[in-house]
């Protein structure tokens, strides 16, 4: 599909994976920043929190205004000078002994790359075709062959009207049956939209196609959009065509979808290196706290 950022005036701080997140392209932090950051951070008396019940589940910045997919700070915590990073992520000792810099794209071979293949209709023609062959020959055939395509929809990027204008086409050429496209549902608000179609194989056997729209997700739907996802995928696995349903059937008939958040407990404080809630918070009085944070505002800001 066509990037929709092609088509539109995208002004420079929006995330062209995330309509509705700004961009804040700034370097990591300095080293003053930082010690400013961690003196807040040990005189609050919540630093001990359960970060997930933070969350708002119920907005579009579901993480409460982070910054967007941040490229310098990323690239500076892969590329530390120590090969601690590297290692807790178990990347091969002779790629951390060549020093090479890690970058999340290689604009280089990005814009030399030449896209041989613009239409992926021939994959779905064939992944069709072979359904129907399977269906024909086996004995007894297998069912409930289906299929899920979705999209955020505030990705510019891989976008929505494109998947839907696509698909929409595929089915009209493979005879598929639309159904009435309708809103699915997630805790009593919209969730998105599902375009169903389906295709008979053979005799009750069924292809069903569900196209669905992901509300006020971008490019990263788990990320940005984690209930209505888990939702969404539950459903599909589960073949009820009913994403808005949270009750399953057949075989999963005694399981249910439970839509309310529910983050793991939080880990006890334990005394150590890094001391705990109770014996740290008391010790940075708060009127210190302001002193430096006003001193750093002063001397680092003019």
């Amino acid at each position: 599909t066509t990037p929709l950022v092609g088509l539109s005036n995208v002004p420079t701080n929006i995330d062209v994976y995330n309509w509705y997140q700004d961009c804040y392209l700034v370097n990591y932090l300095t080293g003053a920043q930082n010690l400013v950051r961690k003196v807040l951070n040990i005189a609050s008396d919540n630093r001990m929190t359960q970060t997930a019940d933070l969350l708002n589940y119920d907005s579009t910045d579901n993480q409460n205004g982070y910054t967007c997919y941040n490229d310098a700070a990323l690239a500076n915590y892969f590329n530390k000078s120590h090969a601690d990073v590297m290692k807790a992520f178990h990347i091969d000792q002779a790629w951390i002994d060549s020093k090479a810099f890690w970058q999340d794209c290689n604009n280089d071979l990005y814009f030399s790359y030449i896209v041989k293949y613009n239409d992926t209709t021939p994959v779905f023609f064939d992944i069709i075709s072979t359904l129907q062959t399977i269906s024909a020959q086996q004995n007894p055939p297998i069912k409930n062959f289906r299929i899920l395509i979705y999209n955020g929809d505030v990705d510019t990027v891989c976008n929505f009207l494109g998947d839907a204008v696509l698909m929409d086409q595929i089915a009209n050429q493979k005879s598929f049956d639309a159904g009435e496209r309708i809103r699915w549902w997630f805790r009593n608000q919209i969730a998105g939209y599902h375009q169903p179609y389906s295709l008979k194989l053979q005799s009750d056997n069924v292809l069903n196609l569900d196209v669905l729209t992901v509300k006020g997700s971008g490019h990263f739907v788990p990320n940005d959009r984690p209930g209505p996802s888990m939702k969404m995928i539950t459903n599909f696995l589960w073949n009820t065509g009913n994403y808005s349903n949270i009750k399953g059937t057949g075989s999963y008939s005694n399981l249910n979808i439970d839509e309310r958040p529910q983050p793991n407990d939080l880990t006890p404080a334990t005394t150590g290196p890094t001391g705990n809630a109770g014996s740290t918070t008391g010790t940075i009085p708060k009127m210190i706290t302001l002193v430096i944070v006003v001193f750093y505002f002063a001397v680092f800001k003019h």
